[in-house]
């Protein structure tokens, strides 16, 4: 999400249907007491559960595949 990828790109990827994915992104938006995507990302970040920071080397944070960047 933070890398912003769409909702059928995340759900694909991650072997859900789009109204499952729905549900869980409602779930985190309420949680981070959130009202959309970007607001999310911000709020993550913000506590500390998301890091922003771009990423290079042999330590950079991994994604799956079908999500990893070109």
């Amino acid at each position: 999400m933070a890398d912003g990828h769409s909702n059928r790109s995340i759900a694909e990827c991650l072997f859900l249907r789009g109204a499952t994915l729905k549900t869980h992104l409602a779930r985190i938006h309420r949680e981070l007491g959130v009202d959309n995507r970007a607001a999310a990302v911000s709020e993550a970040a913000r506590r500390g559960l998301l890091d922003l920071t771009p990423q290079r080397g042999p330590g950079r944070v991994r994604r799956h595949p079908c999500l990893a960047r070109a």
